[in-house]
């Protein structure tokens, strides 16, 4: 059987590190027969990897009638992204949120008598027990340790409540439960850095803005854990009577890249939205009345029709040499990140596979170009005209035979 392990720089199956490029696609949000489409834009995006949630109240509607059949498939969505050689992140709550109906929680559990939800009440943990029940078995021969391609699965999701006197308590117990059920891969958890961080966990990042602040706090955290944004926001949600949010695309590629620079890993939220059908959307924060239109467009790289858009395009430029050059950043030692990024250049490792340089203009679209200073006096001059940030490599062994000098180019 393989392993999945990790330390401070990446993921490793085998011994072997891995950069992961991922993006949510979430496969209640999608009809069955276009699965198979969205997947293949996906790793033609130059994905490695896919997350999705599992909504409870999809598999559950009814208590104690289970369907895990067409669209509610969860099993087949994966096995198709095995398919197209994309590893999969399982996001199973048993609370998702992902501006889903109650959270993806049924709706009857909320009719119960003296429950609590998202704790360690037991009348809670008596009925989330059943739907792990049903629900892990069917995952833990997909996973990488058993020949899948389930690389990582999330424990809750975004739990920050530290009122809640029993929040250690209800999060160790999904971990012991996933590990119980025979799940062997590393566990994932993104509970905005609230400490005591989940043991035999590793903690994540949700954001886009302050990203690189939030690299910074989380590597003096877990300084011995890789890093990964499980949610960088690359669009956002409607809600009824709003506009459509859209998010710059320049904006986005740029900013993903600098996560590149700081040593950080991604999965865009959400690559691909889908549709909220029937009833199926959420109420979230901010008001009372912020109903998550039938849309989920989110303004992704795919967009609800399955189009591809310019955010697509620019974000390969991002994705497909991360992925390409996966062996190497996956093996670089982060360095000390800038207190700000803008016009020089990012140092991020340094060791047997080269060194990696990010340089952005900070978001300032009147720079165009920069120059990095060599040790010898030489001056690259870096084109960012076309998002406002480069990847650039020196020393690095692209095969056994071959080691690329230095390079003002991003590849691509």
């Amino acid at each position: 059987m393989a392993s999945v392990t990790y330390d401070d720089r990446s993921f490793l199956i085998d011994g072997h590190r891995v950069w992961l490029v991922s993006g949510a696609v979430h496969y209640f949000r999608v009809p069955r027969e276009l699965w198979r489409d969205r997947l293949a834009k996906a790793q033609a995006g130059g994905l490695n990897c896919v997350e999705t949630y599992v909504a409870w109240n999809r598999h559950e509607r009814h208590e104690g009638q289970w369907d895990f059949s067409g669209d509610n498939d969860v099993v087949e969505f994966i096995q198709q992204a095995a398919d197209l050689g994309l590893y999969v992140i399982v996001r199973p709550g048993p609370y998702i949120c992902a501006e889903w109906d109650f959270g993806g929680l049924p709706a009857w559990l909320g009719a119960k008598r003296n429950i609590h939800l998202r704790s360690a009440d037991a009348v809670y943990t008596h009925y989330y027990d059943k739907y792990f029940r049903q629900l892990l078995p069917r995952l833990v021969d997909l996973q990488v340790t058993r020949g899948g391609n389930i690389v990582a699965i999330q424990n809750e999701n975004e739990y920050f409540v530290t009122s809640m006197p029993e929040r250690m308590d209800y999060l160790n117990y999904i971990t012991r439960y996933y590990r119980r059920a025979g799940i062997d891969v590393p566990i994932l958890t993104c509970n905005n850095m609230t400490e005591p961080l989940v043991p035999d966990a590793v903690e994540c990042l949700n954001g886009y803005g302050r990203t690189i602040e939030q690299v910074k706090r989380l590597r003096a955290m877990q300084g011995d854990k890789p890093l990964l944004a499980t949610e960088y926001w690359c669009g956002w949600f409607d809600g009824w009577g709003g506009e459509h949010v859209r998010r710059d695309p320049r904006d986005v590629a740029r900013r993903a890249m600098e996560l590149t620079g700081a040593g950080c890993q991604i999965n865009y939220f959400v690559y691909h939205g889908g549709t909220n059908f029937g009833f199926a959307g959420g109420r979230t924060v901010g008001s009372d009345h912020n109903y998550m239109t039938t849309s989920y467009d989110y303004d992704a790289p795919i967009a609800e029709g399955g189009g591809l858009t310019r955010k697509y395009s620019l974000l390969r430029l991002v994705n497909l040499p991360n992925r390409t050059l996966g062996h190497i950043l996956a093996a670089a030692a982060p360095m000390a990140i800038p207190a700000a990024i803008g016009h020089t250049a990012v140092h991020w490792s340094a060791g047997e596979s080269g060194t990696v340089l990010v340089v952005s203009n900070g978001g300032d679209d009147r720079v165009t170009s920069t120059a990095v200073a060599l040790p010898d006096g030489r001056r690259l001059e870096v084109d960012l005209s076309h998002y406002g940030a480069a990847l650039l490599l020196r020393n690095a062994r692209l095969t056994d035979r071959h080691t690329l000098d230095e390079s003002n180019l991003s590849p691509l």
